[in-house]
């Protein structure tokens, strides 16, 4: 399959802002294809902008400021894509965090950090993804990266 049959769809990039997620993005824009990229910090956003600045034939970048941990964030993230583009096409669920700590050493807090951004913010990303796709009957491809 060749990701120029995806040239003009939106794609949502989860963790965005940096590392692996702002590598996808990049790639994703060059090959003509619109991203939101949702990351709780902006910084990267500012970066990307101006990466792709310079280059004709990308695709439009809009970055959001989301903490995929709350479910309430995610819900208004997917909005603004819906309401300035329809829905989404492609899922790409990236964003994660690790705690190196031993299980001993934590505490609930961060187990429930560790829960909220690594699975349930999956979970619900990929419901209201693929709830955007079914309501419009496209064709669309959903990304879950692990690490």
């Amino acid at each position: 399959m060749s990701i120029i049959r995806w040239r003009g769809k939106i794609a949502v990039v989860t963790g965005a802002g940096s590392g692996i997620g702002a590598a996808i993005t990049y790639i994703l824009l060059r090959n003509r294809i619109n991203v939101f990229g949702f990351d709780i910090e902006t910084n990267g956003f500012y970066t990307m902008k101006k990466k792709i600045s310079g280059i004709s034939n990308v695709g439009f970048f809009h970055g959001l400021k989301c903490d995929v941990s709350r479910e309430s964030e995610i819900c208004t993230a997917f909005d603004v894509v819906k309401r300035k583009f329809g829905g989404v096409d492609i899922m790409i669920n990236n964003a994660g965090v690790v705690d190196y700590r031993r299980v001993i050493d934590s505490d609930r807090k961060s187990f429930e950090r560790l829960v909220n951004t690594n699975i349930l913010a999956v979970a619900t990303c990929t419901k209201i993804a693929v709830e955007s796709m079914r309501e419009r009957g496209v064709e669309g491809h959903i990304f879950n990266i692990n690490r």
